[in-house]
């Protein structure tokens, strides 16, 4: 399924640069949801423990509102990827190529990091209450 994501050409025109972006914001999603749904259970397994049942982090309403957002701003935040891009093309002559490339790989690694604070955030509670 991945493997058939367009490739850059030469001197790409604006709307190839797009279609290089959107064609990996699915990967983007399933990674970044797959890091999510890990996130979200470990916190609703192990959250309570430590938190207590009756934390308001833990209703439900608020746990879908929070992931709904969160899922619409990571996208937003993609988003400005190509946005970026698109700006550097006209400010500068060289390439963006390297850029592109780049600014994907990182923005998916720290979108990851913060979709994965939920562990970090239960695995502080436990170890603070551990002692």
């Amino acid at each position: 399924m991945f493997r058939n994501l367009p490739v850059r050409s030469e001197s790409p025109r604006a709307g190839e640069v797009i279609l290089w972006w959107e064609a990996r914001r699915i990967l983007y999603n399933v990674v970044v949801g797959i890091v999510g749904f890990v996130s979200v259970t470990v916190l609703l397994a192990l959250g309570p423990r430590f938190a207590g049942d009756q934390e308001p982090l833990f209703s439900p309403f608020l746990l879908f509102a929070g992931i709904l957002l969160y899922g619409i701003g990571a996208n937003l935040c993609y988003t400005f990827g190509w946005a970026t891009e698109l700006v550097l093309r006209k400010v500068s002559s060289r390439d963006t190529a390297g850029f592109a490339s780049s600014a994907f790989k990182t923005g998916l690694t720290l979108s990851c990091v913060v979709t994965s604070l939920p562990v970090w955030f239960v695995l502080t509670l436990w170890l603070s209450n551990s002692r």
